[in-house]
């Protein structure tokens, strides 16, 4: 149908199927077809930015990512996204400063994740002390997460 090939919203829609199926190329190229229909699309550049960095391509997952903070600079999701590329690349700084905007959001309702994400970053540099502070404080929103550290 003509109309749904030419819906943004229905070429993510389709890219997040493939995405939570697991099939990471074809999810890139229906979100890839939304972001033509409707380049400023943040939600859809930060889904991409996810699908790379699932592939290893954490260089082109921070592009999109930053594109789409450039473009929404609170969607939350992106930020927490955005901590992991540069975490897998080896930017730590960087990486906690992204981990801690999106802890400091008080709408983000994951916020168990950049708490993992902070976590890790300190267990990774032997600064156990400061893991065990961020594990502790805020217990309640990531003792499921944290109790495999």
């Amino acid at each position: 149908d003509k109309a749904k090939e030419n819906d943004p919203e229905y070429q993510y829609n389709l890219g997040l199927f493939y995405l939570r199926e697991g099939d990471i190329n074809e999810a890139i190229r229906y979100i890839d077809k939304a972001l033509t229909l409707k380049p400023e699309y943040d939600n859809a550049l930060c889904t991409l930015g996810l699908a790379y960095s699932m592939k290893g391509e954490f260089q082109a997952s921070i592009a999109y990512l930053k594109k789409c903070l450039d473009i929404n600079p609170r969607l939350t999701e992106a930020h927490n996204y955005l901590g992991v590329a540069y975490q897998e690349l080896g930017f730590i700084e960087e990486a906690e400063k992204e981990f801690r905007i999106a802890i400091l959001d008080p709408n983000y309702k994951s916020k168990e994740l950049p708490y993992y994400n902070l976590a890790r970053i300190y267990f990774s540099n032997d600064k156990l002390e400061d893991a065990h502070t961020t594990k502790f404080r805020h217990i309640k929103r990531i003792r499921a997460v944290l109790d495999f550290i």
